[in-house]
């Protein structure tokens, strides 16, 4: 993942800040979504190491001096970083509960120095999910991690065509051409039905408490009324995809160590545009 991520401070940060810095803006914002473990979220200690030791590498790569604007700002000063915890992550409060709370100092401590040493102005935050972001122009911004489309079709049920309604001596083993087209021909693109479902439902969690237990003191953290300008359901049991409903733009980036899929968002009008590094 880290050369991946050599490329891409390469081709898309370093330039973005030089431009800030030349124009005297705002830099850009780097989102980066969990899970950053494969072990759940009950690590032993081993495990918790071997994390903070993924974090001190990052952070190693981020502020290397190869990657300073004109040769003496470091790019750390014109990047603000954003941490959003996954399903599988240990975070501060309890592991199963809507909304998961943010990512232990303790884990984040050796990315935490070896930032603030190179640069200690630069600005990292540990976030919630969802993660709430206001831009400039007015624009709201809702980032979540969770494998949200997993949970929704452990509810979903789906419908036999008519023509198989009621014929009695036709089933599904027995003509399984005609239920499996046209099951994929609904299905083979789940994204824009699990942006619909959840902007319809105005909640990031439209299912079962069994599902997903909720902690009601915070549940209208996860509520989409009013809507935001754009969602982005960072969801690796879905596919890829960008959409827009009810004037809502909602996407998932992908996965970043799978496929070196990501999104780039345009802070003024909500503009996604979907990238891969290449191979």
């Amino acid at each position: 993942t880290l050369p991946k991520f050599r490329r891409l401070i390469e081709g898309l940060l370093k330039p973005a800040a030089q431009r800030a810095a030349q124009q005297q803006v705002s830099g850009p914002v780097l989102i980066i979504c969990g899970d950053f473990t494969s072990i759940k979220a009950e690590a032993p200690a081993h495990a918790v190491r071997s994390v903070q030791a993924r974090f001190a590498e990052l952070a190693t790569l981020l502020s290397s001096p190869e990657f300073d604007i004109n040769n003496t700002t470091p790019l750390l000063a014109h990047l603000t970083i954003i941490f959003v915890p996954g399903p599988r992550d240990l975070v501060c409060g309890p592991n199963r509960l809507l909304p998961r709370d943010k990512l232990p100092d303790s884990i984040l401590q050796p990315f935490f120095d070896k930032i603030q040493r190179r640069c200690p102005q630069s600005l990292v935050i540990a976030s919630t999910t969802p993660c709430r972001l206001q831009t400039p122009f007015g624009n709201e911004i809702i980032i979540h991690r969770q494998d949200t489309l997993k949970k929704l079709r452990r509810l979903s049920a789906r419908l036999l065509p008519s023509h198989f309604i009621g014929n009695k001596s036709t089933s599904a083993r027995e003509s399984p051409t005609g239920v499996e087209q046209d099951q994929n021909h609904h299905f083979d693109n789940p994204g824009p039905h699990l942006a619909k479902t959840i902007i319809d439902q105005a909640h990031l969690a439209p299912f079962s408490l069994s599902l997903a237990p909720i902690y009601w003191e915070y549940d209208h953290a996860l509520r989409l009324y009013p809507s935001p300008n754009a969602l982005i359901l960072a969801d690796d049991s879905a596919p890829r995809f960008n959409t827009k409903y009810n004037d809502v733009v909602v996407a998932n980036p992908g996965s970043f160590a799978r496929d070196a899929a990501f999104l780039v968002l345009n802070p003024y009008d909500c503009s996604l545009q979907p990238s891969v590094i290449p191979s």
